[in-house]
């Protein structure tokens, strides 16, 4: 079994790298990074890409940094879409099974709904435009290329910076309350609700997308097990030793971030990591956490 790994300096990427070696699975690594890779100026490969050594599938993880300042959107565009696509299009001449697109839970039309594959998109945010414009055109070159789109819920874990539960760490080791929006104005709860994925579930869900059955197109990837804002905040706190304070926001939120994972359940394995013990891997690797 031989992978193109695309996207492999990323974070999720890191953690693919070591799942693919402890699994025995040879990669090609592509990276904007290293010569050949997506150009990390333009979001395009700077020659056209051609697919040698035999492969048997590809895992797409690239991102563009910049995903919510429009200024960026032709680099946005250049990444989740026409990389994308440059990369199947590829995998299709050269005879590849599979091609697994790393895609996100945010395409959702905002809800407080659980999410299923058929729920609404959304197409009012160029991020979330971008993964939906990339998905419809991956589409189109089934059936010859078995393309999965993975829509990713709250990836985190160790070694991550500048997302949900860092950011909540580091609310929390600096002694900052942490904002819970309610969902009715006046009407304290415990925040945002979501589904998050330890990345080393993730990682291992991603390759078994890409090296088992044709599980079909579209799937959501995430924990069977969402929690709230001031679940993962106290978690947080149990983790690090730390007292967590919380206040309650003035304006309400507009929906929650919860996937339903039945589908998953079904074609996949669903991720079995417990918030309780991916928090705790993640916190005890965040620098200048004091040892316990």
């Amino acid at each position: 079994m031989r992978l193109l790994l695309v996207g492999s300096g990323g974070f999720i990427g890191r953690h693919m790298l070591r799942t693919l070696a402890r699994r025995g699975i040879g990669v090609v690594e592509v990276s904007s990074r290293t010569a050949g890779g997506i150009d990390p100026v333009t979001g395009t490969f700077a020659r056209k890409l051609a697919l040698d050594a035999p492969l048997d599938a590809v895992i797409f993880l690239s991102q563009w940094p910049s995903y919510g300042d429009l200024s960026t959107a032709s680099q946005l565009w250049s990444v989740n879409v026409a990389s994308a696509l440059a990369v199947a299009t590829a995998a299709r001449a050269a005879g590849v099974r599979r091609f697994v697109y790393a895609s996100t839970g945010n395409v959702y039309a905002p809800s407080f709904d659980p999410l299923s594959e058929s729920s609404p998109v959304r197409r009012d945010n160029a991020y979330s435009l971008s993964k939906v414009h990339a998905e419809e055109a991956l589409a189109l070159l089934r059936p010859d290329l078995q393309t999965v789109c993975a829509r990713l819920f709250t990836v985190y874990g160790p070694g991550q910076q500048g997302r949900l539960v860092a950011n909540l760490a580091k609310a929390v080791l600096a002694g900052d309350p942490v904002t819970l929006q309610p969902r009715v104005a006046g009407v304290p709860d415990e925040g945002l609700r979501l589904s998050l994925g330890h990345v080393a579930d993730v990682c291992d869900c991603l390759v078994e997308l890409a090296t088992g059955e044709d599980p079909g197109p579209v799937l959501n990837v995430a924990s069977g097990e969402p929690a709230s804002l001031r679940r993962i905040a106290l978690q947080i706190g149990t983790a690090l030793g730390r007292e967590v304070l919380f206040r309650q926001g003035d304006s309400p939120r507009s929906f929650d971030l919860v996937a339903d994972v039945s589908l998953l359940a079904r074609r996949a394995t669903p991720l079995p990591t417990s918030l309780e013990d991916g928090i705790a891997s993640t916190c005890a690797a965040l620098p200048d956490t004091p040892s316990r």
